[in-house]
């Protein structure tokens, strides 16, 4: 299992887990593919507020990729287009799957790090199922992971 950690505003965060956003936009993907995405909240939460599963990535030219998915952005075309400006190769974007929000939120020390990614970062798959048992989150015997908030 491969586990990012990214990097994110609240208003975004909060568009993901209302279920609003459904693609995260970046300017360059992770090359391995990618499970799940660990989302670190941006000042002034800095903290991490949640998982989400990663179902597939997408890339191509702006128009293309905001095409493909404008119905679930969560962002305006003009935003869009100005965040991807400088971008000479395209756009590209992860497309969300079950999203688990955590019950408190949690330092990034709490999984070894010591400051917020500025594009990602791997961490281990233990630390990541470390950070579940924390969150209260489950694998079930299927492999598929129980919301946070199911676990109460």
């Amino acid at each position: 299992m491969r586990v990012i950690v990214l990097s994110i505003h609240s208003s975004f965060a909060d568009k993901i887990y209302s279920g609003e956003k459904r693609f995260e936009y970046r300017k360059r993907l992770a090359s391995n593919p990618v499970d799940y995405l660990v989302l670190y909240e941006t000042k002034p939460v800095a903290a991490i507020t949640g998982f989400v599963e990663v179902v597939g990535k997408l890339s191509g030219s702006k128009k293309e990729l905001w095409n493909a998915t404008k119905r679930d952005a969560g962002i305006t075309r003009a935003f869009f287009y100005d965040y991807f400006s400088e971008s000479k190769c395209g756009a590209c974007a992860y497309h969300l799957g079950k999203v688990f929000k955590t019950n408190s939120p949690m330092s990034l020390s709490d999984i070894g790090l010591s400051s917020a990614p500025q594009s990602f970062r791997y961490i281990d798959e233990g630390v990541f199922l470390a950070l579940l048992d924390v969150s209260q989150c489950v694998f079930k015997p299927d492999g598929q992971l129980v919301p946070c908030s199911e676990n109460d």
